[in-house]
């Protein structure tokens, strides 16, 4: 099985019911996959209510990797995560 594959399989249960298609995840957008992102984020910790559409790209990426660090303990970031890119 694919990463993305196993990706969306896993958006499609509890809690997310994202309904999503391996071609609708696809054709996201980078802002629509930091809106998913953002979800799960949410799911686990409250603190990560935030509006992407009111917050700078910055306030966003500073959260995001606060969250990665602080609460999942994540040691490394590849390159191009901050801006959307798919790597």
């Amino acid at each position: 099985m694919s990463d993305i594959h196993y990706i969306v399989d896993r958006l499609n249960e509890p809690p997310f019911a994202m309904q999503l298609s391996l071609v609708a995840f696809d054709e996201k957008s980078p802002f629509e996959l930091l809106e998913i992102v953002n979800s799960i984020m949410l799911e686990i910790s409250a603190s990560h209510s935030a509006n992407l559409r009111d917050e700078t790209p910055e306030a966003t990426a500073n959260r995001m990797m606060d969250f990665l660090f602080k609460i999942l303990n994540y040691k490394q970031v590849r390159r191009g995560a901050r801006h959307g890119a798919r790597v």
